[in-house]
């Protein structure tokens, strides 16, 4: 799978840095996924604010509070035209509350709905924001 280089470097510093720190400080031009009924985010690290069109890349997603759950899926949507990725990303855990999502593709340009489904203590919660593809 092909990357760009700077999700790449992006991903890096995050693990670096320590993502799941105690006072979870967001990457740069991370993403804040919300919840209702909590206001504790999740952030999603692309590397870069715009999601490029067509072109595989990796994310980070950090939990600013790891009791929040275990991140079971990511999916993304296209609210506008009633559809989803093609792909199905994979997911891995990278360190306390954080997770690597390979695999994230938008096969069109427009406005893209990311959704984090964690659980916890057997509940289900989810996460979403909106993010540009071009």
């Amino acid at each position: 799978m092909r990357h760009c280089p700077a999700i790449a470097l992006s991903l890096g510093a995050v693990i670096q840095a320590g993502a799941a720190s105690a006072a979870c400080v967001p990457p740069d031009g991370a993403i804040a996924l919300r919840s209702s009924g909590t206001e504790t985010p999740v952030f999603f690290d692309m590397g870069t604010p715009l999601a490029p069109v067509s072109v595989p890349f990796a994310a980070l997603l950090v939990l600013c509070n790891p009791a929040d759950g275990e991140l079971r899926d990511v999916t993304a949507t296209m609210p506008a035209h009633g559809h989803g990725m093609n792909y199905r990303p994979t997911i891995r855990q990278d360190g306390a509350g954080a997770y690597r999502i390979d695999g994230l593709l938008f096969h069109m340009p427009g406005l893209w709905r990311i959704e984090a489904v964690l659980q916890a203590a057997g509940e289900t919660r989810r996460y979403a924001a909106e993010v540009t593809a071009e």
